[in-house]
């Protein structure tokens, strides 16, 4: 990075969810170091330097793309989960499917519970997924999402998110929390 070209702006630092989790682990593996992180930039790269770590992304030029208008703030169910259970599922889930057998991970509602499943070849499970909140209107809730992207918007959570929706087969559903916000499209 050229000295001195890091100038702080109203802008602000969008970053990829990929790498928040990246930089998360990795500043907090070592309890006993500082634990602070230096970010630099230019107009071509962003550097993040740690205790132990240096990384080093290229920045993209453009806009962000405008997922807001896609979120319906009017939502036919929301589920408090606890992202541990959910991720540590879908990566499990992640683990069966291939290039050749996509299959989905479907959610759906079950006795008030949210349930969810996968079914690969000779491979068939479902878990129910403990709640703090199960919300829900006349319907049934049936939808199916790419296991993979579920796990990586767990990531970003800390602690109970939730995951919101509609009845709609083809919609996509939030994920959120206080902080974050994750838009995952149906397959």
């Amino acid at each position: 990075l050229d000295e001195g070209m890091f100038t702080p702006n109203a802008r602000g630092l969008l970053i990829d969810g990929h790498l928040y989790s990246g930089l998360k682990s990795l500043i907090g593996k070592n309890k006993n170091a500082d634990d602070r992180l230096e970010i630099y930039a230019d107009k071509k790269y962003v550097q993040f330097i740690g205790h132990d770590f240096e990384y080093i992304i290229r920045i993209l030029d453009g806009e962000y793309y405008q997922y807001n208008k896609l979120i319906n703030d009017n939502f036919d169910y929301v589920y408090k989960f606890n992202k541990k259970e959910l991720a540590s599922i879908a990566k499990e889930y992640g683990k069966v499917i291939t290039a050749d057998n996509m299959k989905p991970m479907i959610f759906y509602s079950e006795n008030g519970k949210v349930a969810t499943g996968i079914e690969v070849a000779d491979y068939r499970t479902s878990d129910i997924l403990e709640s703090a909140e199960f919300t829900y209107g006349n319907g049934e809730f049936f939808a199916g999402f790419n296991p993979k992207f579920i796990s990586d918007a767990c990531g970003m959570f800390d602690g109970e998110a939730e995951m919101c929706g509609t009845y709609k087969a083809n919609c996509p559903v939030v994920l959120r929390n206080e902080t974050y916000t994750a838009l995952i499209l149906p397959v």
